[in-house]
Order: C-alpha cells, then sequence, then structure tokens
C-alpha cells in the first residue's frame, strides 16, 4: 500500500497561505497569519477526537513529524494512551527529605 502524503519538505518551506495543510494520515502542518508553523497530529483515542503537537517547523522536520506521528498511532493501536504518558512526563519528579526516608 503507498503512502497517501500529500505535502513535501519543499513544499513545506514555502507554504505562505494561512490554514491547515494534511500531509494525511491525521498529521497536518498548521500556518498562521505571521507564517508561524506548527506540526499537529488529530488522532482518535476511545472515540474520542484528540489533536497533539508535535513540535513547530523547521524545529521538527516533515520526516521527524512524519516519525512521531507513526510512533503515537502505533502506540494508540496498542491500547495505549499518550496524553496519560505525556502527562507523567510533565508532572515534576518529587524529592524526598532524609527523613521522610526514615
Amino acid at each position: 500500500m503507498r503512502a497517501t502524503n500529500r505535502l513535501s519538505a519543499v513544499k513545506v518551506a514555502k507554504l505562505k497561505q494561512p490554514g491547515f495543510h494534511e500531509d494525511g494520515a491525521g498529521l497536518r502542518l498548521q500556518v498562521d497569519k505571521k507564517l508561524n508553523k506548527r506540526w499537529l497530529l488529530r488522532i482518535s483515542i476511545a472515540g474520542r477526537r484528540c489533536d497533539f503537537g508535535l513540535g513547530s517547523f523547521p524545529l521538527v522536520s516533515l520526516a521527524h513529524a512524519r516519525e512521531k506521528a507513526g510512533t503515537m498511532r502505533k502506540a494508540v493501536c496498542e491500547g495505549k494512551d499518550p496524553r496519560a504518558e505525556m502527562r507523567a512526563i510533565e508532572r515534576p519528579i518529587r524529592v524526598l527529605c532524609f527523613r521522610e526516608l526514615q
């Protein structure tokens, strides 16, 4: 089966039209009025639509955005919830005091 990617690296770099530009399989590039570009992934988790930010262009290339999107899609297919994993990463690590260890 052939991938249905609609964007190319050259096209992403040259895009100057605000809006959403679909790459396929839920991966999209959002271009705002100031021409800032960011990658978004739209997937369904337990029947609910979720949008995930994958990073801004050019810090995150098209290839890297596709890789991240594939990893997240695979996790959802395996029954994992990327939202819960992201929340766990964002939580600060609690440091124990010496008294608490005794």
